[in-house]
Order: structure tokens, then sequence, then C-alpha cells
């Protein structure tokens, strides 16, 4: 399970989902048009019967509903892009974070602007890490989290915005910030060391 994921929008992978599985980067290798590198099997990745008989969805760390193409859309379902959510927290996070987010990138995009998009997980660290089920190695995160900004294309006005939600809470906690103060780039260069 990856701490965080930068979204972007290319894509690598070719390779349709299967049966409702999510894939696994390790079977998208036999595709000749993959770029994917070969690895042999691992105890720190996921798998899909990790998840069989455990309470857990398999929730998108870069939504599918962002994608901006079926293709892109498609390289979503692997299980590096995913953690571990409750089915009501899947949902409660697809209403209140992921719809959200992909109005205001929809708005950006409209206005001809720029988006930056971050989206990660916070791992249990406790001294008794939640796991998908017992002997499970796959931890639960404590809490998932999106950060996104838009820019115009000077980059000097943008818009931030970010929601946090812990894994039993039913509402996210939003930030948000209508403008930053425009970049000083000189001020930066005097107190860079490395400069003279």
């Amino acid at each position: 399970m990856p701490a965080f994921k930068i979204i972007d929008n290319t894509c690598l992978i070719e390779n349709e989902q299967e049966r409702g599985e999510m894939m696994l980067k390790s079977n998208l290798q036999s595709d000749p048009k993959s770029n994917l590198q070969s690895y042999p099997k691992s105890n720190l990745q996921a798998y899909n019967s990790d998840y069989e008989g455990s309470r857990y969805d398999k929730g998108h760390l870069y939504p599918h509903c962002h994608a901006p193409d079926e293709e892109t859309s498609k390289s979503t379902f692997t299980l590096t892009n995913t953690a571990p959510q409750r089915c009501d927290f899947n949902r409660f996070w697809y209403s209140k974070v992921e719809a959200k987010v992909n109005k205001a990138l929809t708005t950006c995009v409209a206005a001809k602007k720029t988006p930056y998009v971050v989206t990660g997980v916070v791992p249990d660290t406790g001294s008794n890490p939640l796991t998908l089920k017992k002997d499970s190695q796959v931890n639960v995160p404590t809490h998932f989290w999106t950060a996104y900004c838009c820019c115009d294309n000077n980059d000097k006005e943008c818009q931030f915005g970010a929601f946090i939600l812990e894994r039993e809470a039913d509402e996210p906690d939003e930030f948000k910030t209508s403008t930053a103060p425009p970049r000083r780039q000189g001020a930066a260069a005097r107190s860079d060391p490395r400069r003279k």
C-alpha cells in the first residue's frame, strides 16, 4: 500500500480488468505492450486473495472517476493503486471527497488552468496495527487524504483544497484557500546558499 500517490494522467497499462479483480503489476508483464519490469512475487504486495473474507473494499488512491479517458481509467485498477477501505467508507469517500475534487478539477480545466493532485493514506503505526484479517500483512490505514491545486498558466494565482477522512469517521475535514500570493523568486534566489 503506497503512503501517497502523485496523480499523473499518463497510462502504461493496456490490459483490461478481468473478472472484477484488481490487476497486479506482475500479471501485466506478460503483455508485450507493457513497459513494466518483471518482479518476483512479494509478501509486501497485496493480492486479491488478501481481501477475500475481509470486510474491506479495495479503495482507489487515484480514482478512476478522475481519469481523462478509458485507457487511463483502466490503469487505475491495480492493487498498487489501492488501500483497504470499509464498504461504507468507500461510499463516503466517493460522495464527499472524490466527487468534490472531480468537480473542482473539471472547473479548473474548463478555465484553461492547470490542476495538480496528490493523494494518499496514513498507515496504522500503532502497537497493534489493524490489518485486513488475522495474520494478514496488509495494513488498514487510519486516514485517507487528498490535496489539489488549480493554477493559472503563469503560476501567479492558485486555488488549493484538501480533504482528510479518518477510517471510522463519516465526514471529512476540508481545507480550502481561494488564492495564493505570487511567488517571489528574487527573494528565494537571494536566500539560496548555493547562489552568490
